[in-house]
């Protein structure tokens, strides 16, 4: 046996190798996008108090970009439809919600308060299709965003 190989055995890498195909396994599997997953994900909870509140910010502060349609305009792009689901559909909320937070509004980025970044992303679920419900958004909540074709 060439001392190379019987390196590898006296220090343990043998067991490295052998299960390197079993982590790359784990690997690719965990770098899968949530939609190929065949477990169910969770949405993201928001309430309807925080898509009204998040309405009225979104109108004064990002409408000038989004169009108050939220279809885009010269300035910013769609937060909707199709444009939104591919790129953000897929993605937990956490994620979406710190870079509102970071990148926006462009002309001041971390201007609002958490609680205005929180309520303007609930709003942007909501018009994607993305149920209400009884539990608060916050900054760190769990869920996938999830955009169901509309009809």
């Amino acid at each position: 046996m060439p001392l190379i190989w019987f390196s590898m055995f006296a220090f343990g890498l043998h067991k490295i190798t052998a299960l390197a195909p079993v982590f790359l396994g784990v690997v690719a599997v965990a770098g899968m996008p949530a939609s190929a997953s065949s477990q169910q994900v969770p949405l993201p909870q928001y309430t309807v108090a925080q898509v009204d509140a998040g309405e009225e910010i979104f109108q004064r502060v990002c409408a000038f970009c989004h169009e108050s349609d939220l279809t885009g305009g010269d300035q910013g792009p769609p937060l909707s439809d199709a444009y939104f689901a591919s790129s953000w559909g897929g993605y937990p909320v956490a994620e979406f919600l710190s870079f509102v937070r970071d990148e926006m509004p462009l002309t001041g980025p971390g201007s609002l308060s958490d609680d205005a970044y929180v309520e303007v992303v609930s709003y942007i679920l909501s018009f994607n299709g993305i149920p209400a419900g009884e539990i608060p958004l916050t900054m760190g909540s769990p869920g996938i965003i999830t955009i169901v074709a509309k009809d």
